[in-house]
């Protein structure tokens, strides 16, 4: 695991458990399965809910980084290609809890 996604995976974490129903689950699969399946579970979430994505919808942490997908409309898998190649471009980590809003940090600096 490199240092990129481990702070994704710290900042996940500390994001889920500071949410009323989260500590519980996030101590439960740090006591189970260790950090790395924490960071995995707690960025997932994240993700999930900093996008509003749809039960069907992927995260970027799930995709593929690439630009050249055709738009699935609604299925969003172009849109989590899109999104991970930004990330990654930005030496940004796919497992980031806030995409968008990392994205919008890196290219204001």
């Amino acid at each position: 695991m490199n240092d990129v996604d481990r702070d994704a995976f710290e900042r996940a974490i500390e994001q889920m458990r500071s949410e009323p129903d989260g500590r519980a689950r996030i101590e439960a699969v740090l006591a189970k399965d260790g950090f790395e399946e924490a960071g995995k579970t707690a960025a997932y979430h994240a993700q999930c809910t900093s996008l509003r994505l749809r039960p069907w919808q992927p995260p970027p942490m799930y995709a593929t980084p690439r630009l050249d997908t055709p738009d699935d409309g609604i299925m969003g898998r172009h849109a989590a290609n899109v999104l991970l190649y930004h990330l990654l471009e930005a030496n940004l980590s796919k497992f980031e809890p806030a995409p968008i809003a990392a994205l919008q940090r890196e290219r204001a600096a």
